[in-house]
Parts: structure tokens; sequence; C-alpha cells
């Protein structure tokens, strides 16, 4: 199932079981809240955005671009909340997914429950490794489960939550809380 939503406010429940997509629109203040059977990607679109993946999650969340495509570039940011579901979700990127990125907003990202991996700005297609000088001041909450956090650049604030977390500062002056392995955190 595919899905393109050009609204303000997307609520409600997806519904398949297959590999869904819901974009939101160009604007700013887009809201997404799921339930139930969540989509695989949920993603923004450069405006402020707040994602919400409700009781279950999904594969990947992301604050503005997700182009899935090896060489291709994200322009624009915005000031995204994006909030996992409880079930954890296997990627959450506070900006863009791209191999390239020019721009990242100031986003607060939590993964509520399960093992999450945060990234706080841009990230490349595979997911593996940060891209691009760009950073938002970002906040980044593990909640529960074993989760990694992944600042990117500016000055970012990590807190890992209960369990076994691990947190990188990456670029910029980070601070770092409730963490069991921190890197690159002064």
């Amino acid at each position: 199932m595919s899905c393109h939503i050009d609204s303000d406010s997307v609520t409600g429940q997806a519904s398949g079981a297959g590999d869904d997509r819901v974009p939101l629109g160009e604007g700013n203040l887009d809201r997404a809240v799921g339930d139930s059977n969540a989509p695989s990607v949920v993603s923004g679109r450069g405006g402020d955005d707040v994602l919400d993946l409700g009781a279950y999650g999904g594969l990947f969340a992301i604050g503005d671009h997700g182009t899935f495509a090896v060489g291709a570039t994200a322009t624009g940011a915005g000031d995204d909340k994006i909030i996992g579901g409880t079930a954890g979700e296997r990627f959450l990127v506070g900006d863009s997914l791209a191999d390239n990125a020019t721009a990242a907003g100031d986003d607060e990202i939590r993964g509520r429950g399960g093992d999450d991996t945060l990234f706080g700005d841009n990230v490349n297609v595979s997911a593996t490794a940060p891209v691009g000088t760009a950073g938002g001041d970002d906040r980044l909450r593990g909640g529960t489960g074993n989760d990694t956090l992944r600042a990117g650049p500016a000055d970012d604030f990590l807190d890992g939550g209960p369990q076994n977390d691990h947190c990188d500062g990456e670029a910029g002056t980070d601070s770092a809380v409730r963490c069991e392995t921190v890197v690159n955190v002064p």
C-alpha cells in the first residue's frame, strides 16, 4: 500500500499489512498521528512537522525528506517533533534521509518504547552514517529499550533513558544523560 497525503493534519489508522509510505505536504505545521497498523515510512517534507507513530510505530520516521534514492539531494528542513511508537522503530531521523543534504532543523525526537535508532540530523540513504555539515540543535530521548542516539552537527541534548543506551554526540558541543556508552560528548 502506498499513500500520499497533502494536508495539514493526518490522524487515524493506516490500513493493510503492506509497506506503507505517508509523506506530509510541503507546508508548515503538518501533523500525522498513527495507531494500530502503522505505516512503514512516515515523513514530512521540509516544514515544521509533528510525527507521532502511536501504539505500534513503524520502520522509519523522517522529519523532512525521505528520498530513498542513492545520490539524491534533499533541500529544506523544518523544526520537527517525532514521537516513536511503543513497540520500537528501526530509525527515527530528525531531518532528511538522502545522500546529500543542505539544511537541518532544530528537532525533538523521542523513541518511546522498544529498541530505537535516533538520528538528530541528516543521514545517508542506507541509514548508516550522517551526511553533510548542516545541523540543528536537537533533543534526542531514547525512551525505554536499548537505544542508539546519534546527534549530528550542532549543539544537541541526548537522553538515553532507562536500559542500555549508546549516545554519540558526533560534532558540536553536546550534553548527554542516562547513556551507558557515551562518545563525542565533552
